[in-house]
């Protein structure tokens, strides 16, 4: 399977490797979207954000290519545009004081 230092991809989806903070996405969580201030957007990146143990170059390199090797695994349709506004969004808000009100957003879901 695909790696880096921090995440795999695995045969269930996106998880990190031994001896980092251990945290799973499912498949099916890879792919789900949500909608924030009218942009679509994949819910488990970007709920990520902001948070002190993720390396952010980490999982901005191996979540598009989880999302891709699932995709094609599962034969799951999904929109590229999506998910490469995901990846910018992510990097534009990865910080704690930003992400808080997108994260409280989200939980409300």
């Amino acid at each position: 399977m695909i790696e880096n230092y921090q995440w795999q991809i695995t045969d269930y989806g996106l998880e990190t490797n031994v001896g980092q903070n251990e945290y799973a996405i499912s498949v099916a969580e890879l792919f789900k979207t949500f909608n924030y201030e009218g942009i679509e957007l994949f819910y488990s990146l970007i709920l990520l954000m902001g948070r002190e143990w993720v390396i952010r170059d980490d999982i901005v390199e191996i979540y598009p290519l989880a999302v891709k090797y699932h995709a094609k695994k599962h034969a799951i349709n999904f929109n590229q545009e999506i998910l490469m506004r995901s990846i910018e969004f992510y990097i534009d808000n990865d910080t704690w004081l930003k992400s808080r009100p997108i994260k409280a957003f989200m939980h409300k879901l």
